[in-house]
């Protein structure tokens, strides 16, 4: 979480001026390399999560089952839409920072692709969703919305 932190705050745009008000070039790739790096690293925390997030549902061996079989199913479409969200965002910021005061239509561009990425994240989600909640019983259901609750917090 904390590493996760870090590099949120250490966005393209403050780290490219940062490097050129000491002297150093800070390419926009490596900040992308490091946005790579973070994401798999949050992807092995979150399937040790899943095994907690399974205890505390008080899970039986055939929802587990289940379970593993939704997030296979959906959870490298969700990785694959958010990772391309984060790629668009950072190319956002790249054109942002070479652009002059004239108005670039790539930034739109890449705005609109953002937005059709967020809408498809959000079906697969709905779909991912909808098939969690038919496996799980209303006490588990309720007790995972409530974890998800807690973890945004």
């Amino acid at each position: 979480m904390l590493f996760r932190t870090v590099l949120c705050l250490l966005s393209i745009a403050p780290t490219a001026l940062m490097g050129s008000f000491v002297g150093i070039a800070v390419a926009p790739r490596q900040v992308l390399a490091l946005d790579a790096a973070a994401h798999e690293w949050q992807l092995k925390a979150t399937n040790k999560d899943n095994e907690q997030v399974f205890e505390k549902l008080g899970l039986n061996p055939t929802q587990i089952r289940k379970v593993r079989a939704i997030y296979e199913k959906y959870e490298p479409e969700i990785v694959s839409r958010r990772q391309a969200i984060i790629t668009a965002k950072n190319e956002i910021k790249i054109l942002a920072i070479k652009q002059t005061l004239s108005p670039d239509p790539q930034l739109q561009a890449k705005q609109k692709k953002i937005d059709k990425l967020k809408q498809e994240l959000a079906v697969v989600k709905n779909k991912f969703s909808s098939a969690m909640q038919a496996v799980l019983t209303t006490e588990q259901w309720s007790k995972l919305q409530q974890l998800r609750k807690e973890r945004q917090e």
